[in-house]
């Protein structure tokens, strides 16, 4: 079997981890906190990170701990419209904007996927660097 090491159980390690795992792969995440958590509030999420959700197994999951987004506006300094931009309705089958979606949902959602698909999670586990053939070199 083969075996990958990813450092950083943030969206992109616990996405490529869960990737791999569904691909047969023997995955360990190395996490230099004591716990997985998201950094920064909401995210907005658009089409491309919706298909990869959707390939994933948990966009429905997801979006479901969000709000569509179905109007857009941009605004100068001084508070002025410079653009503004609706779309359809939010009904399922409109296409909007994409959705406002908590990070921490999104991460919870992706490492309960991620454990699921046999990943090793280990926390306090912080990563120094990579030699010139791609191996981890853990800081302790």
């Amino acid at each position: 079997m083969r075996r990958v090491e990813i450092a950083g159980a943030g969206f992109a390690g616990l996405v490529a981890s869960i990737a791999l795992a569904d691909r047969g792969w023997s995955v360990r995440v190395h996490e230099k906190s004591s716990f997985v958590r998201a950094e920064g509030f909401g995210l907005s999420t658009q089409e491309n990170m919706l298909k990869v959700l959707e390939a994933l197994g948990v966009r429905d999951e997801v979006v479901a701990g969000g709000q569509r987004i179905v109007r857009r506006l941009v605004l100068d300094a001084s508070g002025r419209t410079l653009m503004e931009t609706a779309g359809r309705s939010n009904d399922q089958t409109a296409r909007g904007f994409g959705y406002r979606i908590s990070r921490s949902v999104i991460i919870a959602i992706l490492l309960e996927r991620a454990r699921k698909a046999g990943v090793e999670i280990v926390t306090d586990s912080p990563v120094a660097g990579a030699d010139p053939q791609g191996a981890l070199i853990l800081a302790d």
